[in-house]
């Protein structure tokens, strides 16, 4: 993100730009929109037109892995808005993510709630979320270059 050339291409490309915020910025419904709007374009691309399909799923799992890390439990509704889908197209993704271990999780497939089971430790700051506050620093100082430069 600190590249030059990068920055030069995405002030080029204003849709590119604002998709890479709404990731960071975690307004995934509004990034996932930017992907589709880019879809014609990307796929007319050479070089990444095989390639579109798998980049945007794993796109789309990353984003779902980081929004439900913080979780104990959510709806599978609130998910589903916050992804701008329905239900079943979030807890069928939950459960690939699941399946291939990705997420340590379970599906309530009656009540539409995902339950992520926590291990407790020995009273530390946990591991994953002493990563998730480094990777938020970062992250956090990469969008603000992108933003106000």
């Amino acid at each position: 993100m600190d590249n030059q050339n990068f920055h030069f291409y995405l002030d080029s490309a204003l849709e590119v730009k604002e998709l890479v915020r709404d990731f960071y910025l975690r307004r995934y419904c509004s990034c996932f929109r930017h992907l589709d709007n880019l879809r014609e374009w990307l796929l007319a691309d050479i070089y990444f037109f095989n390639h579109y399909e798998t980049l945007y799923n794993k796109i789309r799992n990353r984003a779902l892995i980081v929004y439900t890390e913080p979780f104990v439990a959510v709806g599978l509704q609130r998910v589903a808005v916050v992804f701008g889908t329905n239900i079943e197209a979030i807890e069928k993704q939950l459960l690939a993510l699941i399946n291939t271990n990705q997420i340590q999780a379970d599906v309530d497939s009656i009540n539409k709630v995902v339950h992520f089971p926590r291990h407790e430790g020995n009273g530390s700051f946990p591991q994953g979320l002493q990563s998730s506050v480094a990777e938020f620093d970062q992250v956090h100082s990469v969008v603000k270059h992108i933003l106000y430069s």
